[in-house]
């Protein structure tokens, strides 16, 4: 049985979304740019948005709603399929508290100084969650035993790679509407060239 287009479409759509809330857990835990609450607002919005419609592309690739219903009301924790289900709704719910606290700091509904207090813990608790959801995939794709491309120990970073590589391409979109810190400029500026020089020679290996 050939898999339909929604399996690739929704690899994109969840690296993408994974990816932009592991790089803003990066800036927010390590400082690695200046955190700025336009371009988080702004980038998690982006990632919410390809969140639903990775959860719309699995649904259709289900063919009957009921079955992600099933999936998550009865899930075989032995599957990653429910795995997966799983950590995606978790990442959801906790990269989506996260950005309505920010949210909430921004229209002067939380103190800015509260929301900065659990900016850090916010944005570890989010991380592995984040990753979660690009890598996880490669473990279900390794269960699906007739499907001899994916049996590869290295698929995990090559997401990892893919994800990185997606996140900073949208990031770049976004500098159209958003004027982003000159650290986090030359960050992207590294990290989308090397991303794709990554992936290319995880795909060559």
């Amino acid at each position: 049985i050939q898999w339909h287009w929604e399996l690739p479409a929704y690899l994109v759509t969840k690296n993408i979304a994974g990816g932009l809330f592991m790089l803003l857990s990066l800036g927010a835990g390590l400082g690695m740019f200046t955190f700025d609450s336009a371009t988080f607002l702004t980038a998690g919005f982006t990632a919410m948005v390809f969140m639903l419609i990775t959860t719309i592309l699995l649904i259709k690739d289900l063919s009957q709603p009921k079955r992600f219903l099933n999936i998550l009301l009865h899930p075989q924790w032995k599957s990653w399929v429910a795995r997966g289900a799983y950590i995606m709704v978790t990442f959801t719910a906790v990269a989506g508290l996260w950005w309505l606290l920010e949210g909430a700091a921004q229209v002067g509904i939380l103190p800015l100084e509260t929301v900065a207090a659990v900016r850090p813990f916010a944005a570890w608790i989010v991380f592995p969650f984040a990753l979660g959801v690009v890598i996880y995939t490669a473990f279900l794709l390794g269960q699906a035993e007739g499907r001899d491309m994916w049996q590869n120990n290295l698929l995990p970073f090559q997401l990892l790679a893919q994800s990185m590589m997606v996140a900073s391409g949208v990031f770049f979109a976004l500098g159209a509407f958003v004027n982003f810190s000159a650290d986090l400029q030359s960050l992207l500026a590294i990290l989308f060239p090397a991303s794709i020089a990554v992936n290319l020679l995880l795909t060559f290996a």
